[in-house]
């Protein structure tokens, strides 16, 4: 067993080492285009959220990690400014012919795919929180790119539920349990007011374009996700 690094004191003023670091560090977990943003620079919108709410999105209601259990715009401005200066962003790109509508109009299939890469983005926002962590920022807090997969939601499996009589299954915390995944199940930060999809537009991080799984593949060249992790 090989010797574990010393975990750092903790820190209250953010080094720009250290995100030059969680940067490098996010390219090797597979994100193509890195950036240390500003928190203040962020946008917040209502309408964002109401995304989820209208027309009504299938983990709407069903996972703690979404809308209207996820804190709202005015909770999140008022927080995030007030605690955290700087942030790591990461964009990966899914190939089209993954998350689009394949010819045979098989939706289904395409929605199973953008909740697998929503679960890869989830995993990579928590080693990248993480990380942030053993370097002393102890505030370090992390939002995926779409719902929380953790509990088997967006799998085939979930979807073919959804569609019957019965329903699809939902979160263990919603039941009043304790969340098995709770050191990896994050949001996303639309559900909380943040509009990261003009954000990424302004910052020129990723595609122009605005995919969503029932885009056929020769309508859109890829489509971008985000790892986001505030730091300190």
């Amino acid at each position: 067993m090989g010797e574990a690094n010393p975990t750092a004191r903790v820190k209250f003023e953010v080094e720009s080492e250290d995100l030059e670091h969680l940067q490098g560090y996010a390219r090797e977990l597979g994100c193509v285009d890195t950036r240390v943003i500003k928190a203040e620079d962020l946008y917040y919108k209502e309408g964002i959220r109401r995304k989820c709410e209208y027309p009504n999105c299938a983990s709407y209601g069903n996972t703690f990690q979404c809308p209207p259990y996820t804190p709202r715009k005015d909770y999140m401005r008022q927080c995030i400014p007030d605690s955290f200066e700087y942030g790591i962003f990461g964009v990966l790109y899914a190939p089209e012919d993954v998350v689009s509508t394949p010819a045979d109009g098989n939706i289904m299939e395409s929605f199973y795919n953008a909740g697998l890469w929503s679960g890869k983005v989830n995993k990579i926002v928590g080693k990248i929180e993480s990380k942030a962590h053993e370097l002393g920022y102890y505030k370090a807090m992390g939002f995926n790119c779409g719902p929380c997969t953790c509990c088997g939601m967006w799998t085939k499996k979930w979807y073919e539920d959804l569609m019957t009589e019965g329903g699809a299954g939902v979160c263990p915390v919603i039941r009043g349990q304790t969340c098995k995944s709770h050191r990896r199940a994050r949001p996303s930060a639309e559900p909380a007011g943040v509009d990261m999809v003009e954000f990424i537009r302004d910052a020129g991080l990723a595609s122009e374009y605005l995919i969503f799984p029932e885009n056929a593949s020769d309508c859109v060249p890829e489509c971008p996700y985000y790892a986001f992790v505030l730091v300190g």
